[in-house]
C-alpha cells in the first residue's frame, strides 16, 4: 500500500510492538515523524523524488471560542530535509 499508510504498515510489521514510537498527549509526534521519514526515504530508494521539505499541520487543543474551528494548540511544523534549501539563517527576537 503506497503513501503514509503503507509506511505505517511497514513500521508496524518491521518493529517489535515495544519498539514502535508513540505520539504523546503533550504534542510529541514520534510515530508521525517516523512514518513521514520512512515515506520520504522510500521515495529516494524507489527512484522517485528527493523530498526536500515536509510541512505538517496539527489540529490540537480546544476551540479558542465557542463555535470556532481555530484550536488553541493548532500549529504547523516544517522540516527541511535538504540543507541545500537553506540559504540563510536569522535569529528573530520578539520584544
Amino acid at each position: 500500500m503506497p503513501g503514509l499508510v503503507g509506511s505505517h504498515t511497514a513500521i508496524i510489521e518491521g518493529l517489535a510492538p515495544e519498539d514502535i514510537p508513540k505520539n504523546t498527549g503533550s504534542g510529541a509526534h514520534y510515530l508521525d515523524r517516523i512514518v513521514i521519514e520512512t515515506y520520504c526515504r522510500a521515495q529516494v530508494v524507489n527512484g522517485e523524488i528527493l523530498i526536500q521539505t515536509v510541512r505538517g499541520t496539527f489540529p490540537e487543543g480546544e476551540p479558542i471560542y465557542p463555535g470556532s474551528k481555530i484550536l488553541s494548540k493548532a500549529h504547523t511544523q516544517i522540516a527541511v530535509r535538504d540543507p541545500g534549501c537553506i540559504s540563510d539563517i536569522h535569529l528573530v527576537e520578539f520584544s
